[in-house]
């Protein structure tokens, strides 16, 4: 079974190396473990993946078995053709580095790394992967509707022509950089106090 899988590999490596002149160094492997497709081969990884899946099958006397992949579509297609009744799961690794990819896409990298509130709120979304399945919506849910909740109150919603009907709290009136930068408090809290101390009753 290992040299099939090599054979397959190796194939289209050659003629990978054809087209674009250069090779890709594949030793041959001495473990399941040693087998990986090369990210430059991911133009014919669909056909990849079934070749090597007809080899496995070859070997597999199990047929109820479970595939974890890293995000690969090519892979789900191909399983779901060639073993549907197998479960797939994606790996929870690579279900972060998707998200991850997409707070550097949205330049959010270094409020991320900076900030623990920011990091905190954010790493929320991971953590939908780690409650039952049937939850996962109505947590979600959640989440947005306090992204809802901002929206209304601090930002205004979002309607045609990309503009944003007018929030109930204007952005210059709960924005505290001014204030910070003018050395200004940015709480009531004396107020409160001073209050308190005069009504203590209440």
């Amino acid at each position: 079974m290992m040299e099939q899988l090599f054979q397959i590999i190796h194939h289209r490596n050659v003629l990978l190396s054809e087209r674009v002149n250069k090779e890709i160094p594949l030793p041959r492997p001495s473990a399941y473990d040693d087998i990986h497709i090369c990210d430059e081969l991911r133009v014919t990884n669909g056909e990849i993946y079934g070749a090597i899946f007809d080899v496995v099958m070859q070997h597999i006397f199990q047929r109820s078995i479970s595939i974890t992949t890293d995000y690969e579509k090519a892979v789900h297609n191909v399983t779901k053709k060639k073993l549907p009744i197998a479960t797939v799961h994606d790996c929870f690794f690579h279900f972060k580095q998707c998200l991850w990819r997409q707070i550097k896409t949205l330049g959010l990298q270094k409020l991320f790394v900076d900030d623990r509130q920011v990091r905190w709120c954010l790493k929320t979304y991971a953590c939908l992967a780690l409650i039952s399945e049937p939850s996962v919506i109505d947590e979600f849910q959640k989440i947005t509707n306090f992204v809802d909740y901002y929206k209304g109150n601090f930002i205004g919603r979002q309607v045609r022509n990309q503009r944003r009907r007018a929030p109930r709290f204007p952005i210059a009136i709960w924005n505290c950089i001014s204030r910070l930068d003018q050395q200004l408090p940015r709480t009531n809290n004396s107020n409160e106090g001073w209050h308190r101390a005069i009504h203590p009753g209440e």
